[in-house]
C-alpha cells in the first residue's frame, strides 16, 4: 500500500512539473466518458488504476460503488485534486482489509447511510449521484453537499428528492400527471379537485425536511376553505399546495402553501389574535400570501407583508422562502406527496408554480 501511495504521488509530481499536466488545466486532464482515467499519456497511473478497480470487481460490489461515487465525483470540475487522490489511496487500503477478510467474520465496510455521513467523512465531496447503503439494500440518490438550508446553523449533506425549475432546461419538466402550461405546472384536468405528485425519499430515514416552492394564483383562491370538523387532511381544504408523507398508508402533513384573493373570511390571517378557525393538523407548518396577480409570484419571500397589516403575521418565519420541518424522529417513507388544489374549477381560480424544491436529511 506504501508502495501505492508513493508511486500515485510520484506519478503525480512527474506529471505536473515533467509535462505541464499535458499542457491543460487541471480538472481538463480527465476523460468525460471515463473519468478515473488521463486523457494524457500516463499509463503506469492508468494501469494503477484499472486494477484498482478490478480489485473490487472481483472482492466486493458494495465497495465498488465507493470508487463509482469517485468516478461521479471526477466529472464534476469543483473537485480539488488532492482529496481524490486521497480517496484513492483510501480505497486501495480498503481493497486490502477485504482481502483479509475473505477469511474471517468481521463485516465488510459498508457506503454511508445518507448523505451527511457522506460530506462528514469528507467536507470537499462534490454534490452529485450517491450509493448509499439502507438496511443492506444499495439505492441511488442525489447529495447536495453545497446548499445550506434553514436554520442558518443547519449541517450541510441534504438529499435532493424533487427539482422542478422551469428556468433551468435540465429540470423544466412538469412531473406527472401535473401539465405543462406557459412555462408552468398545474393542474391536468380543469375541474375542482387535487392531483398529487410522489417524490420517493428511496426509503432513506430522515429528521428535516426542507423545500421551497414559488406559485400563482389565477382567478380567485381563497385560502383554507374549510374550519376544524369540516374537513380533513384527505380532503381538498386549501386553495394551493398541499406536502404530505405517507405514514401506514395515512397522510400526515408536512407544510401548506395557500393563496388568497378576497378579503373578508379568505383573507391571509397568520395572527394568534385573528378569529381565524385553522385546521389542527396543519397547526402554523403554512405559509399563506394573497395574490395580486396571475404574474405574482407566491411564497418566495417577497413582497408578503405589504398586503395588509392582517397578512403581515404570515411573513414572520425567518427561513422564507424555504420551509423546514424538524421531526422528533426518523420517519421512513415510501414518497413525498405533492398535491395541486382547488375547490373550484379552472374558469374560477387555478393554481400553478415554476419552481419546486424539497430536500431531507
Amino acid at each position: 500500500m506504501v508502495g501505492f501511495y508513493l508511486l500515485l504521488i510520484s506519478l503525480v509530481i512527474n506529471a505536473v512539473h515533467g509535462n505541464g499536466w499535458c499542457n491543460q488545466p487541471a480538472f481538463q486532464k480527465y476523460s468525460i466518458k471515463s473519468p478515473l482515467l488521463f486523457t494524457c499519456d500516463n499509463s503506469d497511473l492508468k494501469n494503477e488504476i484499472t486494477a484498482l478497480r478490478q480489485e473490487f470487481r472481483q472482492q466486493s460490489l458494495i465497495e465498488l460503488a465507493a470508487i463509482e461515487q469517485l468516478s461521479q465525483q471526477l466529472q464534476l470540475q469543483t473537485c480539488d485534486l488532492s482529496p481524490l487522490l486521497n480517496e484513492i489511496a483510501h480505497l486501495h487500503d480498503l481493497v486490502s482489509v477485504l482481502a483479509s477478510n475473505e477469511t474471517s467474520e468481521s463485516p465488510k465496510p459498508l457506503p454511508s447511510s445518507n448523505c451527511g455521513e457522506i460530506f462528514t467523512r469528507n467536507p470537499q465531496a462534490c454534490s452529485g449521484l450517491y450509493q448509499l447503503n439502507i438496511n443492506g439494500t444499495i439505492v441511488n440518490v442525489t447529495c447536495d453537499f453545497s446548499i445550506k438550508l434553514p436554520p442558518l446553523n443547519s449541517s450541510r449533506g441534504w438529499q435532493e428528492i424533487a427539482n422542478v425549475n422551469m428556468s433551468d432546461p435540465n429540470h423544466s419538466f412538469c412531473p406527472p400527471p401535473l401539465r405543462k402550461s406557459s412555462g408552468r405546472c398545474e393542474k391536468s384536468t380543469s375541474s375542482a379537485g387535487y392531483e398529487s405528485v410522489y417524490f420517493s425519499t428511496n426509503r432513506v430515514p430522515f429528521s428535516k425536511l426542507c423545500g421551497r416552492v414559488v406559485g400563482y394564483a389565477r382567478g380567485s383562491p381563497n385560502s383554507f376553505i374549510c374550519s376544524e370538523g369540516d374537513c380533513g387532511i384527505d380532503d381538498v381544504y386549501v386553495d394551493g399546495i398541499s406536502i404530505t408523507y405517507e405514514n401506514d398508508s395515512n397522510r400526515e402533513h408536512i407544510w401548506t402553501l395557500s393563496a388568497a384573493k378576497k378579503r373578508g373570511s379568505s383573507h391571509c390571517s397568520c395572527s394568534n389574535d385573528e378569529d381565524y378557525h385553522s385546521l389542527s393538523f396543519v397547526g402554523s407548518n403554512y405559509y399563506c400570501e394573497r395574490s395580486r396577480n396571475a404574474n405574482s409570484p407566491l411564497w418566495d419571500g417577497i413582497g408578503c407583508a405589504d398586503v395588509t397589516d392582517q397578512d403581515a403575521a404570515c411573513c414572520d418565519n425567518p427561513n422564507l422562502p424555504w420551509f423546514c420541518r424538524d421531526f422528533d424522529e426518523l420517519i421512513v417513507t415510501d414518497n413525498i406527496e405533492v398535491r395541486v388544489c382547488t375547490d373550484e374549477a379552472r374558469s374560477n381560480e387555478d393554481i400553478e408554480f415554476d419552481l419546486l424544491k424539497l430536500y431531507i436529511q
